[in-house]
């Protein structure tokens, strides 16, 4: 492997990317996914634009984007987010704005 390539890494990047992987897409299920805008861990922005590409693959994704945080924060701040969202799925509530990328909000909980 030369120094300063992605010669020897590239199969794991192929392979590790919903967009691009060989792996066939078999089923739906509603899928929650949440950026943190200031994640430096998890950047956003390339999640952002494959949003579309999955939709097109057939995924169903319910986007929200959480403004001013980090990744942890991003992560801890919803959980009752994620914990509402999964309740109403098992509830057979069809998710909303489906496909979208979601703007900035805030998403902490106010106590």
């Amino acid at each position: 492997m030369q120094t300063g390539t992605l010669e020897g890494w590239s199969c794991f990047f192929s392979e590790n990317s919903l967009v691009q992987t060989p792996v066939s897409y078999l089923r739906a299920a509603p899928t929650f996914l949440i950026t943190a805008e200031k994640d430096d861990l998890a950047i956003a922005q390339p999640v952002h634009e494959d949003i579309p590409l999955l939709c097109d693959l057939g995924y169903e994704i319910e986007h929200l984007q959480c403004a001013d945080v980090g990744h942890v924060d991003g992560a801890l701040d919803t959980l009752e987010i994620q914990w509402n969202w999964i309740e109403r799925r098992l509830q057979g509530e069809e998710i909303g704005d489906s496909c979208l990328v979601s703007e900035p909000v805030l998403c902490a909980v106010e106590e």
